[in-house]
C-alpha cells in the first residue's frame, strides 16, 4: 500500500528501524565515551592519593626519627634531641635493631647520619666497632632488595660525639620505599 507520495508503509517502517538503529549506535558510543572518562579519572585519583600517602609516610617518619628517644641523649632528650654516637654505634652493630625498628616505624626504610662540615677519613667512614670515634657515618638498616620508588628526604640534625665531648652537626637522610 502506498501513501500519497508514492512511499511504502513497509519502507517508511524501514527507515524508521534504520534511524532507531543508528540512533542507539551513537547512544551506546556516548555512554562508553563516558564510562572511559570517568574511569581515567577515578585511576588519576588513586594514584594522586596513592603518592601523598607515600609523601606523608616519608615526611612523618623523618619526624618521628629525628625526634626519637632511642638515640637522644638523655640529659639533652626533653628539651632539643641530639643523637648519641654510641647509641647509634650500638644500632648500627645491633643484629635485631632493624627488626626492632621495622615494628615500631613499618618497613621499607633506611636512615644514614653523616658529620658535615669536615673532610678527611672522619667524615667518610662508615661507623664500626673498631673505629667508633673517627668515624662520621651511620647506616641504619638495608634498603629492600627489589628496586622500588625512592624518596629521600634529608634535615641537618646534631650528634653528640661521647668521645671527644664535643656536638658535631650531621645530615640525617631518611629514604622510603615503594
Amino acid at each position: 500500500m502506498k501513501n500519497k507520495k508514492g512511499i511504502s508503509a513497509s519502507r517508511k517502517a524501514q527507515a524508521s528501524m534504520m534511524e532507531y538503529i543508528i540512533m542507539t549506535f551513537f547512544m551506546m558510543i556516548i555512554i562508553a565515551f563516558i564510562i572511559f572518562m570517568f574511569l581515567g579519572i577515578q585511576f588519576t585519583s588513586i594514584t594522586s592519593e596513592s603518592s601523598k600517602q607515600k609523601t606523608d609516610r616519608s615526611l612523618s617518619l623523618l619526624k618521628t626519627l629525628s625526634s626519637s628517644q632511642i638515640f637522644a641523649v638523655s640529659s639533652q632528650a626533653e628539651k632539643n634531641p641530639v643523637f648519641s654516637a654510641k647509641k647509634l654505634t650500638a644500632a648500627v652493630l645491633s643484629e635485631d635493631f632493624c627488626e626492632m625498628a621495622e615494628r615500631l616505624y613499618g618497613s621499607s626504610w633506611t636512615m644514614e647520619l653523616m658529620i658535615i662540615g669536615e673532610t678527611g677519613s672522619h667524615a667518610t667512614a662508615d661507623c664500626t666497632s673498631s673505629n667508633y670515634g673517627s668515624c662520621g657515618i651511620w647506616s641504619l638498616c638495608q634498603p629492600p632488595g627489589e628496586a622500588e620508588e625512592a624518596i629521600i628526604r634529608e634535615i641537618p640534625v646534631n650528634i653528640y660525639m661521647e668521645n671527644t665531648g664535643r656536638t658535631e652537626a650531621a645530615l640525617m637522610k631518611v629514604t622510603t620505599y615503594g
